[in-house]
């Protein structure tokens, strides 16, 4: 591992993520142009320290696809394809199958937008790039190598729940109904909530500022990292 481009390709994604967060806040949106420096950095870091290029590569095409419309029935195909193209070329890859199979799984949840934003899998995706080239060793007598993105991933869903928590907390102080989507006839912020009509019915749903949660794993799993221990 490059240890100064280590300390450049985190500082630049927490700098991101909190730029995003930001951003996520006020607007509920993310300019994806955002991440386009992190992916570049993350990009180099893998492979000035790995010497591993098509990762990156088949990573960077998934990212990309995230530009179609994630509504239509076609949007997870070509991820698919991806990555079933990727899995047989790193058959003999623990390591790179790992992080593909996380990037396809993450690619393939922005189908619908039923959880995640796009923007928010742009900067997962980004997230799990700028982590490929790191792992922690765990154990005493038999000391193990495990991926640095399994961590993030977890770090995420511990994140997500808490997300996912305090935006029903948030529906329950502005509706007085607890929910991810609530039956409520009157007015809400619609930057922070989205309305829906059904049946001739208004039900709203709190638009949760993922990147803030994001930006929660990522310094989490850093530490970790840094620690030498996970959380």
């Amino acid at each position: 591992m490059n240890d100064l481009l280590f300390y450049i390709t985190i500082s630049i994604a927490i700098l991101t993520f909190v730029i995003a967060t930001y951003n996520d806040h006020k607007r509920r949106s993310v300019n994806f142009l955002i991440f386009v420096p992190l992916m570049a950095i993350s990009n180099i870091f893998i492979i000035v320290s790995t010497g591993n290029y098509i990762f990156p590569l088949f990573a960077d095409i998934i990212w990309l696809l995230l530009f179609l419309n994630p509504e239509i029935w076609v949007f997870p195909l070509p991820i698919i394809f991806v990555l079933a193209v990727g899995i047989f070329l790193f058959k003999d890859s623990i390591i790179e199958n790992i992080n593909l199979i996380i990037v396809g799984l993450v690619g393939l949840s922005g189908t619908k937008e039923k959880l995640f934003g796009i923007g928010d899998l742009k900067g997962i995706i980004a997230s799990i790039l700028s982590f490929f080239p790191l792992s922690l060793t765990l154990g005493t007598y038999y000391r193990i190598e495990i991926p640095l993105v399994i961590f993030f991933v977890l770090n995420l869903g511990i994140s997500a729940s808490a997300a996912l928590i305090w935006s029903f907390i948030y529906t329950k102080k502005v509706t007085g109904k607890m929910g991810y989507y609530v039956r409520y006839e009157g007015n809400v912020d619609r930057i922070r909530f989205r309305e829906i009509e059904r049946n001739g019915k208004k039900y709203v749903s709190y638009k949760i500022p993922f990147m803030g949660f994001i930006l929660i794993a990522y310094i989490l799993t850093v530490t970790a990292f840094i620690a030498g221990m996970p959380l």
